[in-house]
Parts: C-alpha cells; structure tokens; sequence
C-alpha cells in the first residue's frame, strides 16, 4: 500500500481584520487605529448602513475622538 495519500489542499479564509491588513500592506498603507476601529464596527454589525450611520455609531464607540469622513 502506497503512503502517498492526501487529502489536498484546504484554502482557509482569514479573519476579516487580517485580510483588511493584507489589503492595506498591498496598497502601501498602513493600518492606523481609526481603519481598525471602522473594520471591527463594520463586521460587528449584520444590518445594511449608510456612511453617515456608521459615523454616527463610531464617534459614539470612541466618545469623541478623531475619527474623519474620509476616513470613513
């Protein structure tokens, strides 16, 4: 019998934030705390947003801190 079985290969997906960084690293940019903030608050929510709420919903999380519309 031949030990050469296999089961192949598996493709396993990343965890959003790492794909995001994966993304960004491709790009030349860095992963700033306000782009990981946005990440975590987008995949934390299940129902469709505008830009706008999502605005609305981080500068509660971050009570005010420095987080811009660009950015967003």
């Amino acid at each position: 019998m031949s030990n050469d079985f296999s089961l192949g290969s598996v493709q396993v997906q990343l965890p959003p934030m790492e794909q995001f960084a994966q993304f960004l690293q491709r790009r030349g940019k860095r992963i700033t705390r306000q782009r990981r903030l946005i990440v975590e608050t987008v995949f934390s929510h299940h129902d469709h947003f505008d830009a706008d709420e999502l605005m609305g919903h981080l500068q509660e999380l971050i009570a005010k801190r420095e987080v811009s519309r660009p950015t967003v």
